[in-house]
Protein backbone atom coordinates (compact mmCIF):
# COMPACT_ATOMS: atom_id res chain seq x y z
CA UNK A 1 0.00 0.00 0.00
CA UNK A 2 1.34 3.70 0.93
CA UNK A 3 4.81 1.77 1.87
CA UNK A 4 5.40 0.30 -1.78
CA UNK A 5 4.17 4.21 -2.49
CA UNK A 6 6.77 5.59 -0.39
CA UNK A 7 9.37 3.40 -1.65
CA UNK A 8 8.95 4.29 -5.18
CA UNK A 9 9.09 8.43 -4.00
CA UNK A 10 12.01 7.91 -1.50
CA UNK A 11 15.06 8.72 -3.78
CA UNK A 12 13.14 12.04 -4.65
CA UNK A 13 11.62 12.89 -1.17
CA UNK A 14 15.19 11.99 0.40
CA UNK A 15 16.99 13.77 -1.86
CA UNK A 16 14.56 17.03 -0.99
CA UNK A 17 15.05 17.23 2.42
CA UNK A 18 19.28 16.12 1.83
CA UNK A 19 19.26 19.34 -0.82
CA UNK A 20 17.13 21.26 2.37
CA UNK A 21 20.19 20.52 4.33
CA UNK A 22 23.35 20.83 2.13
CA UNK A 23 22.18 24.12 1.09
CA UNK A 24 21.90 24.99 5.30
CA UNK A 25 25.26 23.44 5.63
CA UNK A 26 27.15 25.25 2.51
CA UNK A 27 25.22 28.54 3.28
CA UNK A 28 25.50 29.10 7.05
CA UNK A 29 28.83 27.21 8.11
CA UNK A 30 28.52 27.16 12.15
CA UNK A 31 31.00 28.55 14.32
CA UNK A 32 32.49 26.00 17.42
CA UNK A 33 35.06 26.27 19.28
CA UNK A 34 37.22 23.18 19.10
CA UNK A 35 38.92 22.69 22.53
CA UNK A 36 42.91 22.35 22.20
CA UNK A 37 45.05 22.02 25.25
CA UNK A 38 43.75 25.01 27.60
CA UNK A 39 42.87 27.27 24.22
CA UNK A 40 39.43 27.29 22.31
CA UNK A 41 40.14 27.80 18.55
CA UNK A 42 37.29 28.86 16.34
CA UNK A 43 36.10 26.98 13.70
CA UNK A 44 33.74 27.01 11.17
CA UNK A 45 31.58 23.21 10.65
CA UNK A 46 30.17 23.85 7.44
CA UNK A 47 27.57 20.46 8.41
CA UNK A 48 26.53 22.17 11.98
CA UNK A 49 23.12 23.80 11.76
CA UNK A 50 23.60 27.30 12.93
CA UNK A 51 20.36 27.85 14.51
CA UNK A 52 19.75 26.79 18.07
CA UNK A 53 16.56 25.12 17.25
CA UNK A 54 15.02 25.09 20.69
CA UNK A 55 14.07 28.51 21.54
CA UNK A 56 12.05 29.06 24.47
CA UNK A 57 8.19 28.15 23.59
CA UNK A 58 6.66 30.16 26.16
CA UNK A 59 9.42 33.26 25.48
CA UNK A 60 10.77 33.26 29.01
CA UNK A 61 14.44 32.80 30.52
CA UNK A 62 15.10 29.43 31.53
CA UNK A 63 14.96 28.98 35.12
CA UNK A 64 17.70 28.54 37.27
CA UNK A 65 19.21 25.19 37.59
CA UNK A 66 20.65 26.09 40.87
CA UNK A 67 16.94 26.53 42.69
CA UNK A 68 15.85 25.12 45.76
CA UNK A 69 14.58 21.14 45.81
CA UNK A 70 10.73 20.54 46.24
CA UNK A 71 10.23 19.54 49.69
CA UNK A 72 9.52 16.09 48.87
CA UNK A 73 13.18 15.64 48.08
CA UNK A 74 14.72 16.82 51.18
CA UNK A 75 15.88 14.89 54.12
CA UNK A 76 17.03 11.72 54.17
CA UNK A 77 14.94 9.79 52.21
CA UNK A 78 16.45 11.77 49.46
CA UNK A 79 18.18 9.85 46.29
CA UNK A 80 21.51 11.02 45.95
CA UNK A 81 24.25 10.65 43.22
CA UNK A 82 26.29 8.86 44.87
CA UNK A 83 23.54 6.70 46.55
CA UNK A 84 22.30 6.21 42.47
CA UNK A 85 25.44 4.75 41.39
CA UNK A 86 26.39 2.40 43.79
CA UNK A 87 22.86 0.79 43.68
CA UNK A 88 23.36 0.79 39.98
CA UNK A 89 27.03 -0.85 40.66
CA UNK A 90 25.37 -3.43 43.45
CA UNK A 91 22.46 -4.23 40.99
CA UNK A 92 24.57 -5.45 38.55
CA UNK A 93 23.29 -2.51 35.78
CA UNK A 94 27.32 -0.97 35.89
CA UNK A 95 30.72 -1.98 36.38
CA UNK A 96 32.74 -1.38 39.05
CA UNK A 97 35.06 0.36 36.99
CA UNK A 98 31.98 2.80 36.18
CA UNK A 99 31.12 3.13 39.93
CA UNK A 100 35.16 3.89 40.53
CA UNK A 101 34.86 6.48 37.77
CA UNK A 102 31.64 8.16 38.42
CA UNK A 103 31.84 8.51 41.98
CA UNK A 104 35.08 10.16 41.70
CA UNK A 105 33.90 12.61 38.81
CA UNK A 106 30.83 13.63 41.00
CA UNK A 107 33.36 14.27 44.17
CA UNK A 108 36.04 16.04 41.82
CA UNK A 109 32.96 18.58 40.22
CA UNK A 110 32.23 19.49 43.73
CA UNK A 111 35.52 19.69 44.84
CA UNK A 112 36.26 22.12 41.57
CA UNK A 113 33.23 24.39 42.87
CA UNK A 114 34.55 25.62 45.84
CA UNK A 115 37.92 26.50 44.29
CA UNK A 116 35.75 28.24 41.69
CA UNK A 117 34.14 31.80 41.69
CA UNK A 118 31.63 34.13 39.61
CA UNK A 119 30.94 32.53 36.37
CA UNK A 120 32.54 29.75 36.56
CA UNK A 121 31.52 28.81 40.02
CA UNK A 122 27.82 29.07 38.93
CA UNK A 123 28.08 27.56 35.90
CA UNK A 124 29.72 23.78 36.90
CA UNK A 125 27.43 25.11 40.40
CA UNK A 126 24.06 25.04 37.83
CA UNK A 127 25.40 20.91 36.10
CA UNK A 128 25.91 19.64 39.58
CA UNK A 129 22.67 20.91 41.18
CA UNK A 130 20.58 19.49 37.80
CA UNK A 131 22.45 16.37 38.43
CA UNK A 132 21.28 15.83 42.21
CA UNK A 133 17.98 16.79 41.75
CA UNK A 134 17.89 14.13 38.49
CA UNK A 135 18.94 11.54 41.04
CA UNK A 136 16.54 12.98 43.79
CA UNK A 137 13.85 12.09 41.42
CA UNK A 138 15.31 8.59 41.29
CA UNK A 139 15.93 9.40 37.58
CA UNK A 140 19.65 9.27 37.28
CA UNK A 141 18.88 5.42 36.02
CA UNK A 142 21.82 3.35 34.79
CA UNK A 143 21.07 4.44 30.73
CA UNK A 144 21.45 7.89 31.69
CA UNK A 145 24.46 7.80 33.59
CA UNK A 146 27.12 7.35 30.74
CA UNK A 147 26.00 10.67 28.78
CA UNK A 148 25.21 12.85 32.48
CA UNK A 149 29.09 12.09 33.70
CA UNK A 150 30.28 12.78 30.34
CA UNK A 151 28.54 16.35 30.25
CA UNK A 152 29.99 16.40 34.41
CA UNK A 153 33.41 15.29 33.37
CA UNK A 154 33.51 18.15 30.62
CA UNK A 155 31.99 20.46 32.64
CA UNK A 156 34.49 20.12 35.31
CA UNK A 157 37.40 20.37 33.22
CA UNK A 158 36.16 23.23 31.43
CA UNK A 159 34.48 25.77 33.61
CA UNK A 160 38.13 25.04 36.09
CA UNK A 161 40.65 25.48 33.07
CA UNK A 162 39.07 26.95 29.45
CA UNK A 163 38.45 30.42 28.23
CA UNK A 164 35.04 31.72 28.95
CA UNK A 165 33.56 31.70 25.10
CA UNK A 166 31.14 34.66 23.68
CA UNK A 167 27.72 34.33 24.61
CA UNK A 168 24.76 36.29 22.95
CA UNK A 169 23.67 39.39 24.71
CA UNK A 170 20.27 40.47 25.00
CA UNK A 171 19.35 43.95 23.06
CA UNK A 172 18.05 46.72 25.46
CA UNK A 173 16.28 48.09 22.60
CA UNK A 174 12.73 45.88 22.38
CA UNK A 175 12.49 46.09 18.27
CA UNK A 176 15.83 45.48 18.43
CA UNK A 177 15.72 42.25 20.37
CA UNK A 178 12.96 41.05 18.45
CA UNK A 179 14.13 41.56 14.95
CA UNK A 180 17.71 41.94 15.31
CA UNK A 181 19.52 38.45 14.20
CA UNK A 182 19.98 36.23 16.80
CA UNK A 183 23.38 35.74 18.47
CA UNK A 184 24.93 32.34 16.99
CA UNK A 185 24.76 29.57 19.73
CA UNK A 186 28.42 28.94 21.40
CA UNK A 187 29.14 25.38 20.07
CA UNK A 188 31.79 23.09 21.95
CA UNK A 189 34.02 20.22 20.82
CA UNK A 190 35.80 18.40 22.72
CA UNK A 191 39.48 15.94 21.47
CA UNK A 192 38.97 12.67 20.09
CA UNK A 193 35.13 13.54 19.85
CA UNK A 194 32.37 14.18 17.52
CA UNK A 195 29.93 15.40 20.22
CA UNK A 196 28.88 19.07 19.99
CA UNK A 197 28.21 20.20 22.98
CA UNK A 198 26.27 23.69 23.68
CA UNK A 199 26.72 26.53 26.75
CA UNK A 200 23.25 27.89 27.87
CA UNK A 201 23.83 30.47 29.92
CA UNK A 202 22.90 29.54 33.40
CA UNK A 203 23.43 26.05 32.77
CA UNK A 204 26.82 25.27 31.88
CA UNK A 205 27.26 22.90 29.01
CA UNK A 206 24.86 20.47 27.37
CA UNK A 207 24.57 17.85 25.00
CA UNK A 208 22.91 19.12 22.22
CA UNK A 209 20.88 16.51 20.06
CA UNK A 210 19.87 18.42 17.56
CA UNK A 211 22.84 19.59 16.68
CA UNK A 212 24.81 16.58 16.36
CA UNK A 213 22.20 14.80 14.40
CA UNK A 214 21.59 17.72 11.96
CA UNK A 215 26.01 17.57 11.94
CA UNK A 216 25.32 13.82 11.01
CA UNK A 217 22.54 14.52 8.25
CA UNK A 218 25.27 17.29 6.88
CA UNK A 219 27.87 15.05 7.09
CA UNK A 220 25.93 12.07 4.79
CA UNK A 221 24.84 14.84 2.51
CA UNK A 222 28.34 15.15 1.71
CA UNK A 223 28.80 11.50 1.45
CA UNK A 224 25.17 10.57 -0.71
CA UNK A 225 25.57 13.43 -2.96
CA UNK A 226 28.39 14.11 -5.78
CA UNK A 227 31.73 15.08 -4.04
CA UNK A 228 32.33 18.48 -3.36
CA UNK A 229 35.44 19.46 -2.80
CA UNK A 230 34.48 22.76 -0.63
CA UNK A 231 32.01 20.10 1.28
CA UNK A 232 33.82 16.71 0.96
CA UNK A 233 32.71 13.24 2.60
CA UNK A 234 34.12 12.45 5.83
CA UNK A 235 32.69 8.95 6.31
CA UNK A 236 34.67 7.75 9.11
CA UNK A 237 34.01 11.05 11.38
CA UNK A 238 30.44 10.36 10.44
CA UNK A 239 30.57 6.71 11.76
CA UNK A 240 32.55 7.81 14.92
CA UNK A 241 29.78 10.72 15.25
CA UNK A 242 26.60 8.17 15.04
CA UNK A 243 28.53 5.55 17.12
CA UNK A 244 28.87 8.73 19.89
CA UNK A 245 25.18 9.32 19.36
CA UNK A 246 24.25 5.74 19.99
CA UNK A 247 25.89 5.26 23.04
CA UNK A 248 24.27 8.50 24.13
CA UNK A 249 21.05 7.53 23.59
CA UNK A 250 18.99 6.94 27.41
CA UNK A 251 16.21 4.51 28.48
CA UNK A 252 12.87 6.91 28.50
CA UNK A 253 10.13 4.21 28.93
CA UNK A 254 10.17 1.94 26.39
CA UNK A 255 12.23 3.32 24.16
CA UNK A 256 15.44 4.83 23.24
CA UNK A 257 15.56 8.84 23.52
CA UNK A 258 18.00 11.71 23.15
CA UNK A 259 16.89 13.79 25.77
CA UNK A 260 17.95 16.68 27.48
CA UNK A 261 19.31 17.78 30.65
CA UNK A 262 18.35 21.17 31.66
CA UNK A 263 15.65 23.26 33.13
CA UNK A 264 13.70 25.12 30.20
CA UNK A 265 11.38 27.22 30.58
CA UNK A 266 8.96 25.17 32.77
CA UNK A 267 10.29 22.17 32.08
CA UNK A 268 11.75 20.06 34.15
CA UNK A 269 15.07 17.75 33.14
CA UNK A 270 14.97 14.89 31.66
CA UNK A 271 12.90 16.12 28.15
CA UNK A 272 12.51 15.26 24.66
CA UNK A 273 11.84 16.71 21.42
CA UNK A 274 9.58 15.46 19.24
CA UNK A 275 11.96 17.42 16.46
CA UNK A 276 14.49 15.82 17.42
CA UNK A 277 13.51 12.73 17.02
CA UNK A 278 12.31 12.91 14.05
CA UNK A 279 15.92 14.29 13.20
CA UNK A 280 17.59 11.30 14.83
CA UNK A 281 15.90 8.47 13.36
CA UNK A 282 16.69 9.93 9.52
CA UNK A 283 19.91 10.70 10.53
CA UNK A 284 20.40 6.82 12.32
CA UNK A 285 18.59 5.17 8.65
CA UNK A 286 20.94 7.25 7.07
CA UNK A 287 23.57 5.98 8.41
CA UNK A 288 22.54 2.35 7.91
CA UNK A 289 21.61 2.81 4.46
CA UNK A 290 25.47 4.85 3.58
CA UNK A 291 27.35 1.68 5.98
CA UNK A 292 25.06 -1.15 6.13
CA UNK A 293 25.27 -1.27 9.51
CA UNK A 294 22.03 -2.90 10.97
CA UNK A 295 23.21 -1.00 14.41
CA UNK A 296 21.60 2.35 13.04
CA UNK A 297 18.55 1.40 11.89
CA UNK A 298 17.73 -1.02 15.32
CA UNK A 299 18.44 2.43 17.13
CA UNK A 300 16.13 4.34 15.03
CA UNK A 301 13.23 1.97 15.26
CA UNK A 302 13.69 1.29 18.91
CA UNK A 303 13.25 5.12 19.43
CA UNK A 304 9.81 5.40 18.15
CA UNK A 305 8.29 4.70 21.02
CA UNK A 306 8.69 8.35 21.76
CA UNK A 307 5.90 9.00 19.15
CA UNK A 308 3.57 6.49 20.66
CA UNK A 309 3.92 7.31 24.13
CA UNK A 310 1.90 10.64 25.68
CA UNK A 311 3.63 13.17 27.11
CA UNK A 312 5.37 13.76 29.74
CA UNK A 313 7.39 10.69 28.57
CA UNK A 314 6.83 10.91 24.91
CA UNK A 315 5.40 13.42 22.26
CA UNK A 316 2.09 11.84 21.14
CA UNK A 317 -1.04 13.75 21.69
CA UNK A 318 -3.83 12.19 19.89
CA UNK A 319 -6.13 14.15 18.08
CA UNK A 320 -10.20 13.87 16.37
CA UNK A 321 -8.50 11.85 13.16
CA UNK A 322 -4.84 10.98 13.82
CA UNK A 323 -2.09 12.36 16.07
CA UNK A 324 0.51 15.25 16.53
CA UNK A 325 4.11 15.24 17.43
CA UNK A 326 5.23 17.50 20.25
CA UNK A 327 8.00 19.59 20.20
CA UNK A 328 8.57 19.62 23.89
CA UNK A 329 7.41 16.20 25.95
CA UNK A 330 6.73 18.87 28.86
CA UNK A 331 4.58 21.29 27.15
CA UNK A 332 1.20 19.20 26.02
CA UNK A 333 -0.46 21.83 24.92
CA UNK A 334 2.05 23.83 22.61
CA UNK A 335 1.60 22.86 19.09
CA UNK A 336 4.90 24.65 17.53
CA UNK A 337 4.24 23.68 13.23
CA UNK A 338 7.69 23.65 12.21
CA UNK A 339 8.91 20.75 14.46
CA UNK A 340 5.76 19.15 13.65
CA UNK A 341 6.81 19.03 10.31
CA UNK A 342 10.35 17.78 10.94
CA UNK A 343 9.20 15.14 13.18
CA UNK A 344 7.24 13.75 10.36
CA UNK A 345 9.72 14.48 7.56
CA UNK A 346 12.00 11.82 9.70
CA UNK A 347 9.78 9.20 10.05
CA UNK A 348 8.72 9.13 6.22
CA UNK A 349 12.72 8.80 5.47
CA UNK A 350 13.05 6.28 8.17
CA UNK A 351 9.90 4.35 6.91
CA UNK A 352 10.86 4.41 3.46
CA UNK A 353 14.72 3.61 4.45
CA UNK A 354 13.94 1.18 6.79
CA UNK A 355 10.31 -0.52 4.84
CA UNK A 356 8.94 -0.06 8.20
CA UNK A 357 5.04 -0.75 8.39
CA UNK A 358 4.35 1.62 11.56
CA UNK A 359 6.98 4.00 11.14
CA UNK A 360 4.10 4.23 7.71
CA UNK A 361 1.38 4.35 10.04
CA UNK A 362 2.58 6.54 12.64
CA UNK A 363 3.25 9.06 9.89
CA UNK A 364 0.19 8.81 8.03
CA UNK A 365 -1.72 9.46 11.11
CA UNK A 366 0.39 12.52 11.58
CA UNK A 367 0.34 13.78 8.32
CA UNK A 368 -3.45 13.75 8.43
CA UNK A 369 -3.39 16.79 11.53
CA UNK A 370 -0.87 18.46 9.67
CA UNK A 371 -2.74 18.84 6.72
CA UNK A 372 -5.11 20.46 9.03
CA UNK A 373 -2.70 22.36 10.65
CA UNK A 374 -0.79 24.29 8.25
CA UNK A 375 -3.60 26.60 7.14
CA UNK A 376 -4.01 27.44 10.69
CA UNK A 377 -0.38 28.77 10.91
CA UNK A 378 -1.25 30.93 7.86
CA UNK A 379 -2.47 34.70 9.18
CA UNK A 380 -2.46 35.48 5.37
CA UNK A 381 0.55 37.75 6.03
CA UNK A 382 2.79 35.74 8.26
CA UNK A 383 3.07 32.16 9.86
CA UNK A 384 2.30 31.15 13.33
CA UNK A 385 4.82 30.08 15.71
CA UNK A 386 2.69 27.55 17.43
CA UNK A 387 -1.11 26.98 16.63
CA UNK A 388 -3.08 29.72 18.35
CA UNK A 389 0.04 31.20 19.45
CA UNK A 390 2.30 33.94 18.40
CA UNK A 391 3.95 34.33 14.96
CA UNK A 392 7.29 33.06 14.29
CA UNK A 393 10.74 35.22 14.03
CA UNK A 394 12.05 35.77 10.41
CA UNK A 395 14.41 32.35 10.98
CA UNK A 396 11.61 29.93 11.89
CA UNK A 397 9.42 31.71 9.32
CA UNK A 398 11.76 30.75 6.54
CA UNK A 399 12.80 27.04 8.15
CA UNK A 400 8.45 26.55 8.20
CA UNK A 401 8.78 27.21 4.55
CA UNK A 402 10.99 25.37 3.58
CA UNK A 403 9.77 22.33 5.46
CA UNK A 404 6.34 22.82 3.42
CA UNK A 405 8.43 22.44 0.28
CA UNK A 406 9.48 19.26 1.76
CA UNK A 407 6.42 17.81 2.46
CA UNK A 408 5.48 19.51 -1.03
CA UNK A 409 7.37 17.05 -2.99
CA UNK A 410 6.47 13.55 -0.35
CA UNK A 411 3.01 14.19 -0.79
CA UNK A 412 2.67 16.39 -3.87
CA UNK A 413 -0.84 18.23 -1.93
CA UNK A 414 -1.24 21.70 -2.24
CA UNK A 415 -1.95 22.74 1.20
CA UNK A 416 1.93 22.29 1.46
CA UNK A 417 3.14 23.68 -1.57
CA UNK A 418 0.45 26.75 -1.42
CA UNK A 419 1.47 27.57 1.78
CA UNK A 420 4.83 27.26 1.36
CA UNK A 421 4.43 29.78 -1.77
CA UNK A 422 2.53 32.19 0.17
CA UNK A 423 5.21 32.26 3.35
CA UNK A 424 7.57 33.01 0.42
CA UNK A 425 5.70 36.25 -0.87
CA UNK A 426 4.95 37.06 2.85
CA UNK A 427 8.91 38.09 3.33
CA UNK A 428 8.60 39.86 0.01
CA UNK A 429 5.35 42.38 0.63
CA UNK A 430 5.40 45.54 3.17
CA UNK A 431 3.52 45.26 6.19
CA UNK A 432 -0.19 46.64 6.13
CA UNK A 433 -1.00 49.53 8.40
CA UNK A 434 -3.75 52.01 9.71
CA UNK A 435 -4.25 54.62 12.34
CA UNK A 436 -7.78 52.93 13.90
CA UNK A 437 -8.84 56.22 16.16
CA UNK A 438 -10.15 57.59 18.42
CA UNK A 439 -11.06 61.23 16.62
CA UNK A 440 -11.66 62.39 19.77
CA UNK A 441 -9.84 62.81 23.65
CA UNK A 442 -10.26 64.58 26.97
CA UNK A 443 -7.65 66.80 28.21
CA UNK A 444 -5.74 64.33 31.42
CA UNK A 445 -7.65 61.33 30.39
CA UNK A 446 -5.82 58.12 29.42
CA UNK A 447 -6.32 57.55 25.47
CA UNK A 448 -5.83 54.37 23.76
CA UNK A 449 -4.77 55.04 20.58
CA UNK A 450 -5.79 52.42 17.88
CA UNK A 451 -4.31 50.79 14.95
CA UNK A 452 -4.17 47.77 12.93
CA UNK A 453 -1.19 45.47 11.33
CA UNK A 454 -1.47 42.58 9.35
CA UNK A 455 2.15 41.00 10.40
CA UNK A 456 4.93 41.26 12.93
CA UNK A 457 6.25 44.19 13.05
CA UNK A 458 8.50 47.17 14.52
CA UNK A 459 5.60 50.37 15.00
CA UNK A 460 6.79 53.44 15.82
CA UNK A 461 4.09 55.91 17.29
CA UNK A 462 4.54 59.59 17.56
CA UNK A 463 1.62 62.41 18.68
CA UNK A 464 2.96 65.70 17.61
CA UNK A 465 1.23 69.12 17.74
CA UNK A 466 2.69 72.33 16.40
CA UNK A 467 5.63 70.59 15.28
CA UNK A 468 6.30 69.29 19.07
CA UNK A 469 6.31 65.67 19.95
CA UNK A 470 3.71 64.73 22.69
CA UNK A 471 4.28 61.30 22.73
CA UNK A 472 6.92 58.65 21.56
CA UNK A 473 6.72 54.63 20.88
CA UNK A 474 8.89 51.86 19.69
CA UNK A 475 8.48 48.53 20.17
CA UNK A 476 7.28 45.32 18.29
CA UNK A 477 3.54 44.20 17.91
CA UNK A 478 1.84 41.03 16.37
CA UNK A 479 -0.70 41.19 13.87
CA UNK A 480 -4.23 42.78 14.54
CA UNK A 481 -5.79 45.36 16.23
CA UNK A 482 -3.07 47.20 18.47
CA UNK A 483 -2.87 50.26 20.96
CA UNK A 484 -1.09 52.44 22.98
CA UNK A 485 -2.19 54.59 25.61
CA UNK A 486 -1.58 58.15 25.75
CA UNK A 487 -2.43 61.03 28.20
CA UNK A 488 -2.51 64.23 26.10
CA UNK A 489 -1.93 67.53 28.39
CA UNK A 490 -3.09 70.38 26.78
CA UNK A 491 -6.10 70.37 24.30
CA UNK A 492 -5.81 71.00 20.97
CA UNK A 493 -5.29 68.99 17.14
CA UNK A 494 -2.93 66.19 17.55
CA UNK A 495 -1.36 64.27 14.51
CA UNK A 496 -0.60 60.46 15.07
CA UNK A 497 2.00 59.05 13.05
CA UNK A 498 2.62 55.73 12.63
CA UNK A 499 5.56 53.61 10.73
CA UNK A 500 5.69 49.55 10.24
CA UNK A 501 9.16 47.80 9.70
CA UNK A 502 8.61 44.04 9.26
CA UNK A 503 11.22 41.43 9.69
CA UNK A 504 12.47 42.15 6.21
CA UNK A 505 12.71 45.38 6.82
CA UNK A 506 9.81 46.53 4.58
CA UNK A 507 8.58 49.95 5.91
CA UNK A 508 4.83 51.29 5.68
CA UNK A 509 3.35 54.39 7.05
CA UNK A 510 0.13 55.66 8.24
CA UNK A 511 -1.29 58.91 10.17
CA UNK A 512 -4.47 59.95 11.42
CA UNK A 513 -5.23 63.07 13.68
CA UNK A 514 -7.21 63.50 17.05
CA UNK A 515 -8.58 66.25 18.31
CA UNK A 516 -8.07 67.03 22.72
CA UNK A 517 -11.12 68.72 24.16
CA UNK A 518 -10.58 70.43 27.91
CA UNK A 519 -13.65 68.67 28.94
Amino acid sequence: MLVRHMLKRARIAVVGVAALFAFAAQAHAATVYEVKGDRLVRTNDPNVPTADGLPSPAGRCTPPATSPLPAAVHGAAAKTVRGSVRRAFLDGRITREQNDQWRHDYMDARSARKRLSGLRRSELGAVISTLERIAARGQLTSGRMPILFLQLEHNTDFWSHKPIPPAGVIHPDPCAQAFAKKSAPTRISFPGSQLIWQWYPGNGLQIQPLANFGKANGMWTACDGPPNPKHPCEADKLRQLLDELVAAGARRGTFTAWEYYFPFSGGSPPWISGLTTGTAIQALARGTKLFGDPKYLNTARDALGAFDTSPPTGVLRQVEGGSRYLEYSFAPNLFIVNGFLQGLIGLHDYAAIAQDNHAEALYERGERVAARDVPRSDTGAWSLYSLGGAESDLNYHRLLRDFLNVMCTQTQKSVYCDTAKNFTQDMLTHPKLSFAGPSVARRGRPTAVHFTLDKISCVQVRITRGGKTAYFKRTSYGHGRRSVTWVPRAAGRYTVQLEAADLGNHHTRASGTISVRSR
